[in-house]
């Protein structure tokens, strides 16, 4: 039964091997591009702004982008709004509201395209054999976190003989390959299983609601508490909600999951004590015609596993989270491409036993064929 299992890590591994290393590669440099976005911001005077100041911005910078999704709010660190359109983004100086940049993604771009291959293997929602490129993505990421813990179970009753220094190949042996595949294998399952869980429950995201999310979401719905107009004010009564929390973002529009009593609601996201691996996952609910306060959901009042659910994203992606989470899910990534590539050199390089047979015979042949020349020249 082990040799079956060996064999079949091994057979089966290595055509869903390179289509996982791909995924995982063009998922490094999505996740490049996604930590530059995060680092990379233009260069603006610090400056600390008061709620009404911060309002007044958000009434220019609205009427200026009527189509505006979101707006990020400047911090003592990146004291720049940047305001978010579908595949664009407008970044202002938050002491003058003066142009710092813009940018616009090209579908065609290199990490655009990267991005694609990653998410569908740029196969679309066709697909074939009646799966859309999304769910190849998902059962290859699913299959291939089998044959991990697969690799695990046969690898335990050899656990005395893990080296760390064997993590990266040291040479040009097939052994060098065969060892770091093996060691990475198991530094990086944990990574595996994230990866592969998370990514299968985005394409299959009614599933991951089914098996998270509680029968009706709950909120805390308020009575409508009218305040005085603009958005100066709907900051100082957002923040009287969360206190001691920092105010991340502003949302103008719903989202897939937004509870229809606050569809004309403007979102005002907190990163609150409570919330996991810097999210904003607290969320205040104000009119954005009123004014008018209309509740509020809490990151820490979740249960478990709508928490779970509202981390799969950022989890798998890095975004919205600190940039050091997305640099150690870019180390913990290409480890694991280094185990991919290295298991399937390993596989290409080592040698059956039929052809270790042949190559012995061969030689042994051989080896008889120069014995009987040197005698006969001896004589």
């Amino acid at each position: 039964m082990k040799r079956f299992l060996i064999t079949l890590h091994r057979w089966l591994g290595y055509p869903l091997g390179i289509i996982f290393a791909v995924t995982i590669l063009t998922g490094i440099l999505s996740g490049i591009d996604d930590l530059l976005d995060m680092l990379v911001v233009p260069n603006a005077p610090a400056v600390v702004i008061s709620d009404r100041e911060m309002g007044l911005a958000l009434d220019t910078l609205t009427a200026r982008h009527s189509d505006a999704r979101q707006v990020l709010l400047p911090s003592e660190n990146e004291p720049v709004f940047t305001v978010v359109l579908r595949g664009e983004r407008y970044f202002y100086a938050a002491s003058d509201l003066s142009l710092l940049g813009h940018e616009q993604s090209s579908r065609d771009g290199f990490f655009s395209v990267m991005l694609r291959l990653h998410r569908n293997l740029l196969m679309g929602r066709e697909g074939i054999a009646g799966l859309s490129g999304a769910e190849w993505v998902a059962w290859v990421g699913l299959i291939s976190l089998a044959l991990s813990l697969l690799g695990i179970y046969l690898w335990w009753p050899h656990k005395r003989t893990f080296k760390l220094k064997r993590l990266v190949p040291t040479n040009n042996k097939q052994s060098s390959y065969y060892f770091s595949h093996l060691t990475a294998g198991i530094v990086t399952v944990a990574f595996v299983v994230l990866f592969a869980l998370t990514g299968a429950a985005i394409t299959y995201r009614s599933v991951a609601q089914s098996l998270l999310l509680p029968a009706q979401q709950e909120s805390v719905v308020a009575t409508p508490v009218y305040a005085a107009g603009g958005w100066g004010a709907a900051i100082s009564t957002a923040r009287q909600v969360f206190v001691d929390s920092e105010l991340k973002s502003v949302s103008m529009s719903a989202g897939r999951r937004t509870p229809a009593h606050y569809a004309q609601a403007a979102q005002f996201r907190f990163h609150t004590p409570d919330d996991w691996f810097g999210l904003a996952g607290s969320t205040v609910y104000i009119h954005k015609q009123t004014g008018a306060y209309l509740g509020h959901q809490a990151f820490s009042d979740y249960p478990s596993g709508q928490q779970l659910y509202e981390l799969i994203l950022p989890l798998h992606t890095g975004r919205g989270l600190t940039p050091a989470y997305l640099i150690i899910m870019l180390a913990a990534m290409s480890l694991t491409f280094i185990m991919m590539v290295a298991g399937l050199t390993s596989f290409v390089r080592k040698k059956s036993k039929l052809e270790k047979k042949i190559n012995q015979h061969t030689a042994a042949q051989f080896k008889k064929l120069t014995d009987g020349l040197s005698q006969a020249t001896s004589k």
